[in-house]
């Protein structure tokens, strides 16, 4: 078996393009993090849900069931993309 066989793929704990970003940065991104996903998911949907005055409770239910569910996608892109380059 050749050393380079045994190197861990790139991204990998240990691998090239592996970087370790810190606890105070991990903390501060853990709490960002939440605090986005609290907005859009809880806050967001009861903003916009409070507003509409002639729907349905199931309407406005079902509208902020789709507004949570496109914040959690987005967030999900989103902190992929963010952990893709390394930034978290």
């Amino acid at each position: 078996m050749t050393p380079d066989a045994a190197a861990p793929p790139p991204g990998a704990a240990g691998g090239p393009a592996h970087r370790e970003i810190g606890w105070g940065r991990a903390i501060a991104s853990g709490l960002l993090i939440v605090a986005v996903a609290f907005a859009g998911c809880v806050w967001l949907p009861n903003l916009i849900v409070t507003r509409f005055t002639g729907a349905s409770p199931d309407t406005m239910a079902d509208t902020a069931l789709a507004i949570a569910v496109a914040w959690v996608l987005l967030l999900a892109w989103a902190l992929r993309r963010l952990q893709a380059r390394g930034l978290i």
